[in-house]
């Protein structure tokens, strides 16, 4: 079990009355796309589809299928060449759950999903109210990745575990809201007609880098706040008698 940042669920989720956690439905839901083409798999596509966990081998499939051989690969050896082989279900759910426009987009560049992948595991020694769960095993292909929660309930502190959908929906995937996954510059005025400023890797962030602390980097103000200085010391996730002013994570980046 490793401690992680979740970023959009940290800023996105409440509890509900019974003090559960609570996201608004059909939210970043599914949707049914009628394809106009689509390609065989590529030897390396393959390889990385039977890499992948059982219950997403076959939306990675059919996601893979519809962009060209080149771009099949490139997404693939994502895949294949993980860092760590704890982040393949993660790349595997990304790559099978972005529309073939956006992956096949000049501006998006594949490592970002690796990066996206990383960052999750990377808060390990930051964060005190949350923990990655890995549930079943990679070798029987039957696994996937939750997180658990500690919350303060009536001066006790229980651990609270999501689903492994709204896991990888709200956590892994790499879009907050209705922006494309790219790299931008969080500062400067965008000068085209497009919503983000596109940058390449070395001139732009990540959302999740860019939140946590790289925002100050070329801040030039006297102060750019940062997530890391709002929940680094949090315990727990909220206080659910009184979630809007405990010590919690979410109370802390709201006040």
């Amino acid at each position: 079990m490793r401690a992680l940042l979740l970023f959009p669920f940290v800023l996105a989720c409440t509890p509900d009355d019974s003090g559960t956690l609570a996201v608004e439905p059909g939210a970043l839901a599914p949707s049914l796309t009628v394809l106009d083409g689509v390609f065989p798999l590529t030897e390396l596509a393959r390889e990385a589809v039977d890499m992948s966990p059982a219950w997403l081998q076959q939306e990675l499939a059919l996601s893979l299928k519809q962009l060209d051989d080149t771009r099949q690969d490139d997404l693939a050896v994502v895949i294949v060449d993980a860092s760590e082989p704890w982040l393949i279900d993660e790349l595997a759910f990304s790559i099978a759950h972005t529309s073939p426009e956006v992956l096949m987009d000049d501006d998006f560049h594949p490592e970002l999903l690796t990066v996206n992948a990383e960052l999750i595991y990377a808060r390990d020694a930051d964060l005190a109210y949350v923990e990655l769960v890995e549930v079943g095993d990679q070798e029987s292909g039957d696994w996937y990745t939750t997180t658990a929660y500690q919350v303060a309930v009536g001066g006790e502190v229980e651990t609270r575990e999501i689903d492994r959908d709204t896991y990888y929906w709200y956590v892994v995937h790499p879009r907050i809201e209705d922006e494309h996954p790219f790299y931008i510059d969080g500062f400067r005025a965008c000068m085209s007609s497009s919503l983000e400023c596109a940058q390449d890797p070395e001139y732009g962030w990540f959302w999740r880098d860019f939140l946590w602390d790289a925002a100050e980097e070329d801040c030039s103000l006297d102060h750019c706040p940062v997530l890391r200085d709002h929940i680094q010391d949090a315990t727990v996730l909220w206080d659910e008698e009184d979630p809007s002013t405990s010590d919690g994570a979410i109370a802390s980046i709201m006040s």
